[in-house]
C-alpha cells in the first residue's frame, strides 16, 4: 500500500470524526436550542445563589427554556435574570416563580401554579418583568439546621448545668432540712388520714337517706333561690335605672351647690368663729367656777373645804327630814278635818255642833238626830 493511500484514509477517519463529533454535539449539546424559537422574559429576585447563564427555567418540572443573562440592577438591589422560553411554551401570569436548589445543590427557576385562586387564562407577554421568590435549598437548609442544632446544643449544655446546680443546691437542702421535711411529711400522713377520716364520715352522711331527702329538697328550692337573685338583681337594675333618672336633679344639686359655695363656706367659717367664741366664753366661765371651788372664801369652797359647814347642814337636813316625819300624822288629821268639813259645812256652825248627820255625801236626813251618833267617825287613835 502506497503512501498517497495511507494518506486518503487518514483523512477519510478525519473528517467522518469531525462530522460524527459535529453530530454529537448538535444532538446532545445546546446545538438545537440555537435553532429553536424562543421569547424573553426578566426576573427579578432579592438573589439568585448558584444561578448562571444556562441555568434551566422550568414549569411544573417541565424544562421550558433557559437563563441567557445574570446581572444586578440600576440600584444594585436586586439581581436581574434574562431567560429565553421555548416559544411553544407559554407562562400564565398568576404562575409563582420560585428559585430553588436540587438536592445536589444545582439551582433552577420553576414556575409553578398560584398559591390562590384558579389559574389564569391570560399569558405572560414576551419582554414581560416578573418577580420571583427564593426558596432554600436542601444543602443550605441541612447547613442551617447545623447551625441552629449546635446552638440548640450550647443550650442544652448550659441548661444541663444549671439542672445540674439546681440538683445539688436541692440536694444541700434536702439535708439541712431532713428533720422539717421528715415532720412536714408526718404532719402531711396524719391530714391524709383526718381526711379520710372526713370523706368516711361524709360517706356516712350521704349513706344517711334523711340526708338525702334534705339535700333533694336543697336542689328542688334552688331554682326558687336563683329565681329571687335574678328578682333581687332586677330590683337592683330599677333601682340604678332610678339613680340614673335622679343624676340630672344631682347634677343641678351640686352645680348650685358650685356656685354658692364660696358664700356657704363663708357662713360656715362664721358659724365656726361664734362656736370657737362661745367655747372660749364657757371656758372662762369653766375657769371661773373652778376657782371659785378651789378658793374657800366662797359659798361652793366653804362648802367644799369647811367640814363643820357641811356637818351643820348634813344635821338641817336630819332635822327637817325629822320634822317632815312629825308633820305626816298632822297633815294626815287635817286631810280627814278637811274632808269632813267639805261634806258637812254645818258643823262650822251652832247647830252643827249640837245635830251631827252621818257624814255620807249625798243621802238624805233618813235618822232621827238621837242615832246620829252612830255615823259619827271614831276618834282617831294616835
Amino acid at each position: 500500500m502506497d503512501e498517497r493511500m495511507i494518506q486518503f484514509r487518514i483523512g477519510v477517519m478525519v473528517l467522518a470524526t469531525v462530522v460524527i463529533a459535529a453530530i454529537l454535539l448538535v444532538v446532545f449539546g445546546e446545538g438545537p436550542e440555537l435553532f429553536r424559537p424562543t421569547y424573553r422574559v426578566t426576573i427579578r429576585a432579592p438573589e439568585a445563589a448558584g444561578v448562571t447563564i444556562g441555568t434551566p427555567v422550568r414549569r411544573r418540572g417541565i424544562l421550558i427554556g433557559r437563563i441567557s443573562d445574570v446581572r444586578f440592577d440600576e440600584a444594585g438591589r436586586e439581581v436581574v435574570l434574562t431567560a429565553r422560553i421555548y416559544s411553544q411554551f407559554t407562562i400564565r401570569q398568576n404562575e409563582q416563580c420560585v428559585i430553588t436548589a436540587g438536592l445536589l445543590g444545582e439551582p433552577e427557576v420553576d414556575f409553578g401554579p398560584p398559591a390562590e385562586g384558579p389559574l389564569a387564562e391570560a399569558t405572560v407577554p414576551p419582554g414581560a418583568s416578573l418577580t420571583a421568590t427564593v426558596r432554600r435549598g436542601p444543602v443550605e437548609v441541612i447547613t442551617n439546621l447545623e447551625q441552629r442544632l449546635a446552638t440548640a446544643a450550647d443550650s442544652v449544655r448550659t441548661t444541663s448545668k444549671r439542672v445540674e446546680a439546681a440538683a445539688e443546691q436541692i440536694t444541700n437542702l434536702l439535708k439541712v432540712n431532713e428533720e422539717t421535711i421528715t415532720s412536714m411529711l408526718q404532719k402531711a400522713d396524719r391530714n391524709m388520714e383526718i381526711l379520710g377520716q372526713a370523706v368516711g364520715n361524709l360517706n356516712e352522711l350521704i349513706a344517711d337517706e334523711e340526708v338525702r331527702q334534705r339535700i333533694r329538697e336543697g336542689l328542688a328550692q334552688l331554682p326558687d333561690l336563683v329565681q329571687q337573685a335574678s328578682d333581687t338583681l332586677k330590683s337592683v337594675d330599677t333601682t340604678f335605672a332610678e339613680l340614673n333618672q335622679q343624676m340630672p336633679r344631682l347634677r343641678r344639686f351640686v352645680d348650685a351647690l358650685e356656685e354658692q359655695g364660696p358664700e356657704i363656706v363663708q357662713d360656715v367659717a362664721q358659724a365656726a368663729e361664734h362656736a370657737k367664741g362661745v367655747t372660749r366664753r364657757l371656758e372662762e366661765e369653766l375657769e371661773v367656777l373652778g376657782q371659785a371651788l378651789r378658793s374657800e372664801q366662797g359659798s361652793l369652797g366653804q362648802l367644799l373645804h369647811n367640814p363643820d359647814l357641811y356637818q351643820n347642814l348634813n344635821r338641817a337636813a336630819m332635822n327637817i327630814e325629822e320634822l317632815t316625819r312629825q308633820l305626816r300624822p298632822i297633815a294626815s288629821d287635817l286631810r280627814v278635818f278637811s274632808d269632813k268639813i267639805a261634806r258637812h259645812p254645818e258643823l262650822l256652825g251652832v247647830r252643827g255642833a249640837l245635830q251631827r248627820n252621818p257624814g255620807v255625801k249625798g243621802l238624805p236626813h233618813l235618822y232621827p238626830s238621837d242615832q246620829a251618833s252612830r255615823w259619827a267617825a271614831p276618834p282617831r287613835r294616835r
